[in-house]
C-alpha cells in the first residue's frame, strides 16, 4: 500500500512539473510572438521613415521648411540614418526585408553607406535574402511602399513621384545587380564595416 502511495505521489509530482513545463513554455512562445510582433511593427515603421525623409528630399515644395527646420518637417538625414541604423539591428524578417526594399530606391550616397553597413552588419541572418534577390519583386514594393504613403502621409506632396524614389530606370538594373552581388560578396567574406 506504502509502495502503491509513494507511486501515485511520483506521478502526481511529475504530472504537476509537466504542467508547469508546459505553462512556462507557453509564456515564453507567447513572449516570442509578441517581440516578434514589435519588430515587425519597427521594422515598417523605419522602413517608412526612411522613405517619408527619401520624399521630402526630393520635394522642391519642401525645401525651405526643412532648411528652416519647421514643425511637422524632418530635418536632414539623421532621421533617415536612425531609421536605417534600427532596422540594421532589428532581429526580425521584416527588418531584413525593409533591408533589402530600400536597396532599390534612390537614397544618397551617405544614407546608401548606412544602409550598406547595416545589411553587412547583419551578416550570415540577411544573406538568403540577398542571395534570392529579385528586382522585379523589390521595385514592386517600392512602387506599393511609395503609393501607400503618398495616399496618407505624403498626400500634399504632389512634386514627387514614384519614379524620384524607386530606381524603375532599366538603367539603374545593371548598378543595382552589382550592388546586391557586392554586399553579398562581402557578408560572404565578414567585412568590417565601421
Amino acid at each position: 500500500m506504502k509502495r502503491y502511495i509513494s507511486l501515485l505521489a511520483v506521478i502526481a509530482v511529475f504530472i504537476i512539473d509537466l504542467f508547469q513545463v508546459v505553462r512556462a513554455s507557453d509564456k515564453l512562445e507567447h513572449y516570442r510572438r509578441t517581440v516578434d510582433e514589435y519588430n515587425q511593427e519597427q521594422a515598417m515603421m523605419a522602413k517608412n521613415i526612411v522613405f517619408m525623409e527619401l520624399v521630402y528630399s526630393k520635394s522642391k515644395l519642401l525645401n525651405e521648411y526643412r532648411r528652416n527646420c519647421m514643425p511637422g518637417s524632418f530635418c536632414g538625414l539623421t532621421v533617415m540614418e536612425l531609421a536605417i541604423g534600427g532596422l540594421g539591428v532589428n532581429k526580425s524578417n521584416a527588418a531584413n526585408n525593409a533591408l533589402i526594399d530600400l536597396i532599390v530606391t534612390t537614397i544618397d550616397a551617405g544614407a546608401s553607406e548606412d544602409l550598406d553597413c547595416a545589411i553587412i552588419i547583419k551578416g550570415n541572418d540577411i544573406l538568403p535574402y540577398m542571395e534570392n534577390f529579385n528586382i522585379m519583386e523589390r521595385l514592386k514594393g517600392c512602387d506599393f511602399t511609395f503609393s501607400s504613403l503618398k495616399g496618407k502621409e505624403l498626400r500634399k506632396v504632389s512634386d514627387v513621384t514614384v519614379g524620384d524614389i524607386c530606381q524603375l530606370n532599366k538603367i539603374n538594373f545593371k548598378k543595382i545587380e552589382n550592388r546586391v552581388y557586392e554586399l553579398t560578396q562581402a557578408i560572404k567574406s565578414r567585412t568590417i564595416c565601421e
